[in-house]
């Protein structure tokens, strides 16, 4: 902040700076993504503790990294997949 009130004319323009001048840019993203909010999302993490869901590990063997790949299912269908280094297991 000081380098900016040494450019600026004082005469002219006075700095002023909020009490919580350190989270203004999370507020204003919030706003901004609040304003563009998506009208579908596949967020489920609000209701990630109501519904039945099983934890699967397995090697992948699809090529020589031998990733170990841990899923998250619901359903029977994968929801989450990490581990892969080659990133094509990851979502």
């Amino acid at each position: 902040m000081g380098q900016l009130q040494e450019v600026l004319p004082r005469d002219i323009v006075s700095v002023i700076v909020p009490p919580y001048a350190d989270c203004l840019g999370a507020i204003g993203a919030a706003f901004l993504a609040l304003d563009n909010r998506p009208t579908h999302t596949q967020f489920k993490g609000f209701g990630l503790a109501e519904f039945d869901y099983q934890i699967k590990s397995f090697t992948c063997q699809d090529c020589e990294n031998h990733c170990e790949i841990t899923q998250i299912m619901q359903s029977g269908d994968p929801i989450a997949s990490s581990g892969s280094r080659c990133g094509k297991l990851n979502f």
